[in-house]
């Protein structure tokens, strides 16, 4: 039975939508598009009551924020969602990486694991913007594969796999016949660099019940029973933005001996990242058991 804290939404906008938004990028910068963003939020918010809802008790129960603050930061939540979905349609339409400014901490750690002969994993969150990474930053050292939902519209998956694959990155969509998963342990067992969410799971699956921000939540431990068959160097990722167009890569190790040991060193790199970003956490779902 389908879980019913479990996320299976897309990218809003549709076809035409979606189409129209990188028509106008190509033509007018992204500052009009934030302006008009911030008068579209509070209907959002107000048709989309059941995510408003999930993000507004994230803010007044984890955060411990009083209702007004909670209110307030879950706008701010949404209208930084938006910013970075726009972002995208951005390099979409303009095709120019340095549209885009980045920062980057730990990426000596990435260069150390790169001089090793085994995979890599990148774990990936909700938080921010971690798609963005595959458009700004070169990592083509290696092949990577990369596992997304596949039930976007066509007109984003086109331009990802435009976009992503010039930087040598390999889209693998979750099917229901499970064949990404033959494709992701390839990668992992060629020395590839693996790149999977970690703190979502799309249907099915082992998870595991963990501590996370003062409350009991399932992550899924799939990706873990990789990294361990496969000896896997793991880095929690996670790309928050910091500015109108400016970004930040933050790249921690995940270590441990066990699964259940790096599943626990991704949950406390995702909860440290989160504490100081509480407004970027956009998962717009009961994501806790109570």
């Amino acid at each position: 039975m389908h879980n019913k804290r479990e996320w299976r939404g897309k990218s809003g906008g549709g076809k035409f939508g979606q189409k129209a938004l990188i028509f106008f990028f190509r033509f007018f910068g992204i500052w009009f598009a934030y302006f008009w963003l911030a008068f579209v939020v509070p209907f959002y918010m107000l048709f989309a009551r059941k995510a408003y809802l999930a993000i507004y008790r994230y803010f007044r129960v984890r955060c411990g924020y009083a209702p007004l603050r909670a209110f307030w930061a879950s706008y701010k939540n949404h209208y930084i969602f938006g910013q970075t979905f726009l972002d995208k349609f951005t390099l979409y339409a303009k095709r120019n990486k340095k549209y885009f400014k980045y920062t980057i901490e730990g990426f000596d750690l990435y260069q150390e694991a790169l001089k090793k002969d085994n995979g890599i994993l990148f774990c990936g969150s909700h938080i921010g913007n971690y798609e963005i990474l595959g458009y700004l930053v070169d990592i083509a050292e290696r092949r990577v594969t990369s596992l997304i939902f596949g039930g976007e519209a066509a007109v984003m998956q086109q331009n990802r796999d435009e976009v992503l694959g010039q930087n040598n990155i390999n889209l693998v969509p979750v099917s229901d016949d499970m064949s990404h998963l033959f494709a992701v342990n390839n990668a992992a067992r060629d020395g590839e660099i693996v790149s999977i969410f970690c703190d979502r799971s799309f249907g099915g699956g082992r998870s595991q019940e963990v501590d996370f921000m003062g409350a009991k939540a399932d992550f899924p431990t799939g990706t873990f029973h990789i990294a361990k068959r496969y000896s896997l160097t793991s880095f929690s990722i996670h790309v928050v933005k910091v500015g109108m167009k400016s970004y930040k890569v933050i790249i921690e190790p995940v270590v441990g001996s066990s699964v259940e040991e790096l599943l626990l060193s991704y949950v406390a790199s995702v909860e440290k990242v989160l504490k100081q970003y509480p407004t970027q956490w956009f998962n717009f779902y009961e994501f806790w058991k109570n």
